[in-house]
């Protein structure tokens, strides 16, 4: 599932399909130390750190400069410190790509490996959200006074959920991790992120490779079904 993440970064899930493999390196470098900013990494040292975002549970989150694109995106450094986490990722990447609908899936690019302080990689770029977490604007939208002004934004709000959560269902993605701190505002609008245990489902299926669903506690009543 998703790991707990510090600052702006902890937007943007470290975590990883099938969770913690046995005998990774908790002491890996990319975990525990903040890439200076200026440094470039990535093939043909293509990404320069620019800001560190936050921390999650697998790694840590940056604001880099593509060098190649000329635009800022998030980058996700997370330890290579196994095929199956590699894998993992490469997954999630997939599930993205399946989702044509971009206006509602945050959009992320081709996971690499790279390396970093003598340790081996991954380096995963995304699009880089600018407004925040659903949970920080729940946080927000409480404090309004009126009360009409409340349910509007909260129906706004609930309308932009269900168009991403059916963008999901309509590719044949279940995504198994809705929660506020998976909904990422950018450009003013909500985008799904985090498809770390997302599923691929047909009409009335729900399926994963060993035929057991993987839960978050926070949203264990729900997962049949989103």
């Amino acid at each position: 599932g998703s790991g707990e993440g510090s600052g702006v970064g902890g937007m943007y899930s470290m975590g990883v399909a099938g969770g913690v493999t046995g005998g990774e390196n908790v002491g890996h470098a990319a975990l525990n130390l903040e890439i200076p900013v200026g440094t470039a990494i990535g093939p043909g040292d293509r990404y320069e750190i620019r800001d560190f975002l936050g921390r999650g549970g697998f790694g840590a989150v940056y604001r880099a400069h593509d060098r190649e694109m000329d635009e800022e995106v998030a980058l996700k450094v997370l330890p290579l410190v196994s095929k199956e986490r590699f894998q993992s990722i490469r997954n999630e990447y997939k599930s993205r790509k399946r989702l044509r609908n971009l206006e509602h899936i945050l959009g992320g690019e081709t996971p690499m490996k790279g390396e970093y302080a003598g340790e081996p990689v991954i380096i995963y770029p995304m699009e880089l959200a600018d407004g925040g977490s659903l949970r920080q604007k729940i946080k927000e939208f409480s404090a309004i006074e009126d009360v009409a002004e409340r349910e509007a934004a909260a129906r706004d709000m609930l309308e932009q959920i269900i168009a991403g959560v059916q963008a999901c269902h309509e590719a044949g993605i279940v995504h198994l991790d809705i929660k506020p701190e998976n909904f990422l505002f950018h450009a003013e609008r909500l985008r799904v992120t985090d498809f770390g245990i997302a599923r691929g489902a047909g009409p009335g299926e729900y399926r994963d490779g060993t035929r057991t669903v993987s839960y978050t506690h926070l949203t264990l009543p729900t997962k049949r079904i989103v």
